[in-house]
């Protein structure tokens, strides 16, 4: 919805039309034909990045494009929203949680879900599918509310990610966020059932996974929820 209002504001800066859910033009968010009507690198076409650099945004000079927080949101919630926003509705109004699909199935039908990435689990993708925050970079809130939080009736029984080397600021403190969960497995497996952890740079989570009478038998046996870490 961000880039939409963004690319709405450039078109008709005096009088723009701004997103509205009942009524919209989707060619205002995207157009094809100054865009390419087909992914890169199956089309470039001349314009293309006159396009979408046409809009930058402070402070980082980022394209007007949608990010993966209202992105997924839209995927995991049917709702489009504000650029940062984990399952959350536009505007960021207090109990703003959007229903996720997974949550969906698992109030309707008492079925299980789950959230596995390559990501942090904390990452906006993922995170989308399983939790709701006004802001992505809350992500050490965003971790307890899919794993720890006793208060959330809907939690996904299968969370799997890695842990994100420290790069940036962050990412630091995500991972010391991640250490506690490692160093309190024991205690938090009492509290809430968490099976699965591995963070062995040596071995596969794939390996992990298949071990026979390891982690995902033992979930299964004992009706149990998932949890894995993997380096």
């Amino acid at each position: 919805m961000t880039s939409y209002n963004d690319y709405a504001k450039a078109a008709n800066p005096d009088n723009p039309v701004l997103y509205d859910p009942t009524a919209y033009d989707p060619i205002v968010g995207y157009d094809p034909a100054l865009a390419g009507a087909k992914p890169y690198p199956l089309e470039d076409p001349p314009g293309l990045y006159a396009y979408v650099s046409s809009i930058k945004k402070p402070p980082f000079d980022w394209w007007a494009a949608t990010d993966s927080a209202s992105a997924a949101t839209a995927m995991s919630t049917g709702f489009k929203t504000d650029d940062g926003n984990i399952a959350w509705l536009p505007g960021d109004p207090d109990n703003g949680e959007l229903e996720t699909v997974g949550e969906a199935v698992h109030s309707a039908r008492g079925m299980s879900y789950g959230v596995v990435s390559t990501q942090a689990i904390s990452a906006a993708t993922p995170a989308a599918f399983a939790s709701h925050n006004k802001d992505r970079k809350k992500q050490t809130q965003i971790t307890d509310e899919m794993v720890i939080d006793s208060t959330n009736l809907h939690k996904p029984d299968v969370v799997i990610g890695v842990v994100i080397p420290g790069r940036i600021r962050h990412e630091v403190q995500l991972q010391r966020h991640f250490s506690q969960y490692l160093r309190c497995a024991e205690i938090r497996t009492n509290r809430v059932c968490l099976r699965g952890t591995a963070t062995d740079i040596n071995t596969t989570g794939g390996a992990v996974l298949l071990d026979p009478g390891g982690a995902v038998d033992q979930a299964i046996a004992q009706g149990k929820k998932l949890f894995g870490l993997f380096a």
